[in-house]
């Protein structure tokens, strides 16, 4: 009985994650961390049995969640929308450059944050093989979205290299934003090479 109570608590936490996705988007990554390390903690008590199983599944529930509540594909395709009508517009694609620039580095951040919690935590705890299974596939599924989001900037940036080089004049606003785009870009590579490694390893 005391199972069946918690994996209905599991649901109940999942579900509403569901309900409250346009607000996780609109507020970042807090209630997405929240999410999951309430759901980390339940599971972590379910399968540790114990009170340090129950800590650890909330620091890595949370450290996932606060990722996961941050959709970078859905950003992007958002602030495409800025450009809508103004495609041809120089100060257009700067603002647009600049948006994304700021969404890459927010997510870069939280995935840093992430990778850097669970690293600490799994090399300083045993996992019980049922935890290390839910981990890994958490990693996976964020690995997955990461990889999602790759794909979208690597488009959009070719897009917008293909405008700058259209432009009779050179703009240094510009230049610098593709420079830091392709600087985000490649840690955001970095970061999706480094969860890969750690759920091999799990």
């Amino acid at each position: 009985m005391k199972k069946l109570a918690i994996l209905m608590l599991v649901f109940c936490l999942t579900a509403g994650c569901a309900t409250t996705d346009q607000q996780t988007k609109a507020e970042g990554t807090g209630g997405g961390a929240a999410i999951g390390a309430a759901i980390g903690a339940v599971v972590g008590q379910l399968l540790g049995k114990d009170t340090k199983a129950t800590l650890l599944g909330a620091a890595i529930g949370g450290a996932i969640g606060g990722a996961a509540g941050y959709s970078y594909a859905n950003r992007l395709n958002k602030r495409k929308a800025m450009l809508k009508g103004k495609e041809d517009d120089l100060q257009a694609r700067i603002e647009y450059a600049f948006a994304v620039n700021q969404e890459t580095q927010e997510y870069n951040d939280q995935l840093e944050q992430m990778i850097a919690e669970i690293s600490d935590q799994v090399g300083q705890s045993q996992l019980a093989a049922a935890q290390r299974q839910e981990l890994k596939q958490k990693l996976e599924d964020e690995h997955l979205k990461a990889e999602q989001g790759i794909r979208v900037a690597e488009t959009e940036l070719a897009e917008l290299r293909e405008f700058r080089s259209q432009q009779k004049k050179k703009s240094s606003s510009l230049n610098k934003e593709i420079k830091k785009w392709e600087s985000n870009l490649a840690q955001l590579k970095e970061s999706t090479t480094a969860m890969a490694s750690m759920s091999h390893k799990l």
